[in-house]
């Protein structure tokens, strides 16, 4: 079912985790505290679907970002960020500008499958302009999806797979404020 949905890319997809009581973050300001085998194992089916990997400056130095291997990696930021090395061979791509036109530069340029691993507050804000087609979210530690803490108003339950205590969850026709 998961390659169901998968066959149908959107233009722009989000993912993240969330974790009990609705953080998006453990208490060192990382999604590693909260995150599972079953997010790490989607997290890496999503990058394998993307052209590029958009995550902004505060993401990219906690989660100290590398360039994947199968994709771009973009970074939204205002200071600037300088990926640890690898051995990838794909492109790193900066912005300094706002989130929204970080997006539709990165679509002017070509990249149809752009799937974006922010912070829940330029999340929110980019669902709000409109401009995510799909959200991946996972739940771990037995708890349900708090759209609500996105913004999230209305959403389309698209698919919905529970191993253990946690669900991934994919979502479409997203409305936000």
């Amino acid at each position: 079912m998961l390659d169901e949905v998968y066959q149908r890319p959107p233009a722009v997809r989000a993912n993240l985790v969330q974790g009990a009581g609705g953080v998006f973050i453990d208490d060192v300001g990382s999604s590693r505290g909260i995150s599972n085998s079953l997010d790490r194992e989607r997290l890496l089916d999503l990058r394998r679907l993307c052209d590029v990997l958009v995550t902004d400056g505060e993401t990219a130095r906690t989660e100290q970002y590398r360039i994947p291997r199968f994709c771009d990696l973009a970074v939204i930021t205002r200071s600037g960020f300088t990926p640890a090395a690898g051995e990838s061979t794909k492109k790193y791509l900066e912005f300094r500008s706002s989130p929204v036109s970080a997006i539709q530069k990165l679509q002017d340029l070509g990249y149809e499958r752009i799937l974006l691993e922010v912070g829940p507050n330029l999340l929110r804000e980019l669902m709000a302009a409109g401009m995510v087609d799909q959200l991946c979210l996972t739940n771990t530690s037995f708890t349900g999806p708090d759209l609500s803490r996105l913004g999230v108003t209305a959403a389309k339950l698209r698919l919905s797979e529970t191993k253990g205590d946690t669900t991934f969850s994919v979502w479409d026709e997203i409305r936000a404020v």
